[in-house]
């Protein structure tokens, strides 16, 4: 019934409290309390202070934003709780809560209070906002489109390969660019022998870029086929791009999904991470 769900509910509830008492006492349970009081009241500041910002930021509340008057007296109710705190830990410290007087367990937590209450004054990067364009600069920005000469397009003997060329070779005709087709062997025999490796696996990539190649200049495209042998492909494209500086890198994504990444690798993301060559990511 109802009544008897809401009373087991209740006596379930009861069963930690009851538990703590018989097992610590009553003065251990009466600085439990206290230490779970200090922790709610030392939170405040770290909600009341970003949200005085929050809503006193124009670009964010627009004319919600906080009028000056309500501001000062955020701030004047912001300095009061920060020093009732202050107050309350120098109290508690001097009750005799052993916990509490450690000092490393606060550190942490003043110096986030610290940052939250500088960071408005700290540099920040400009970045550029949908609403700092305006029409007017549209057809400037047009004007000032890339240009490619040369796209690295890292192939891996899959599937996957077929839509990264389809993109590099629509992308090559617009601009006349050239391709550097990329293969990282990263085999057993590779990563021994490096370069003097000659595998069947070795020589049909050799083969399969060579097709690609003749491929896409049937359609009037020029393009380079390379073979490195490394142990890690993104460290390999990422310095094989730092040595070609490609205009534009075209890489194809296998789907693979969040558990696949962590199995396989995330080649991309750590291309991505590894330079500062615009990258197109075929899904």
């Amino acid at each position: 019934s109802p009544w008897l769900r809401r009373a087991l509910t209740r006596g379930v509830a009861l069963v930690p409290a009851v538990g703590t008492i018989w097992l610590y006492g009553e003065k251990e349970v009466y600085n439990l309390i206290i230490l779970s009081q200090v922790v709610l009241s030392l939170q405040l500041p770290f909600a009341v202070i970003p949200l005085i910002r929050f809503t006193s930021d124009k670009s964010r509340m627009g004319a919600f934003a906080n009028r000056p008057w309500v501001i000062a007296l955020a701030t004047v109710s912001a300095v009061i709780i920060l020093f009732l705190n202050g107050w309350l830990v120098k109290k508690t410290l001097g009750g005799g809560l052993e916990i509490l007087s450690n000092v490393y367990m606060w550190a942490p937590f003043a110096l986030l209070l610290g940052y939250l209450i500088v960071e408005p004054w700290l540099p920040k990067r400009q970045t550029a906002r949908a609403a700092d364009i305006v029409p007017e600069a549209l057809p400037a920005l047009a004007e000032e489109a890339a240009t490619y000469q040369t796209i690295l397009v890292p192939l891996d003997h899959s599937r996957s390969d077929t839509l990264a060329i389809r993109h590099a070779c629509a992308l090559a005709r617009q601009s006349g660019a050239r391709l550097l087709l990329l293969h990282v062997e990263e085999g057993a025999t590779s990563q021994v022998y490096g370069e003097e490796s000659s595998t069947a696996e070795v020589t049909a990539g050799f083969r399969y870029l060579d097709g690609i190649r003749q491929s896409v200049f049937n359609h009037k495209i020029e393009a380079d086929i390379f073979v490195h042998h490394a142990n890690s492909p993104s460290a390999e494209i990422i310095r094989f791009a730092k040595e070609r500086r490609p205009d534009l890198i075209v890489m194809a994504a296998h789907g693979h999904g969040a558990l696949g990444d962590l199995v396989y690798g995330q080649t991309i993301e750590r291309v991505r991470h590894g330079l500062r060559i615009p990258i197109f990511v075929v899904q």
